[in-house]
């Protein structure tokens, strides 16, 4: 599975590690294989169209502080010169894997996000609790008219439905114990 991934703070960064730890867990018991093919955090972006290597991507982001410092990709830069529509209809992904920060005020910029990468035929995965706040009807109703699908989930909390969150969440991962 060809993913983009829209934020590499610590959630982002947390998602590549566990692709590389996991990865073989989720090929042999789901046929995934997951290959992030562009990244963008909040001072630039990296794309490769066969994959971005996640251990020398996170070095990256470790020591220099950014993925636009990322060397062998296909193109990177600083978010001020990129267009998020034109990277969205030129990656070629089947997902947009969506962890930038929360805005509960306006939902911005990840509501513009997933509704521009669902226009482009990518299914979403998001942690953001504000577009979904914001503008759940139309975003599924998005979803629907595009046939893609919108998954969500990573709230914390008294109200967190967590048998069906373990149920469909963590199918890749192993659960040690529980207290």
């Amino acid at each position: 599975m060809r993913i983009i991934l829209f934020g590499f703070g610590v959630v982002g960064q947390n998602l590549a590690k566990l692709f590389l730890s996991r990865g073989d867990d989720l090929y042999a018991n789901y046929g995934m294989k997951p290959r992030i093919v562009a990244v963008l955090d909040k001072k630039g972006y990296a794309i490769s169209q066969l994959g971005l290597d996640l251990e020398k991507l996170l070095e990256v982001k470790r020591v220099k502080g950014s993925v636009h410092e990322y060397e062998g990709a296909d193109k990177k830069g600083l978010n001020d010169d990129l267009n998020i529509d034109e990277l969205l209809a030129s990656v070629d992904a089947e997902c947009l894997v969506e962890v930038t920060p929360t805005n509960l005020k306006t939902g911005e910029p990840s509501l513009s996000y997933i509704t521009s990468a669902m226009r482009y035929g990518k299914n979403i995965v998001t942690a953001n609790k504000g577009p979904l706040a914001l503008a759940f009807p139309s975003l599924i109703e998005l979803a629907d008219y595009n046939n893609v699908k919108l998954k969500f989930s990573a709230t914390v909390g008294g109200g967190t439905p967590i048998l069906e969150f373990a149920k469909h969440c963590l199918k890749g991962d192993s659960i040690a114990s529980l207290r």
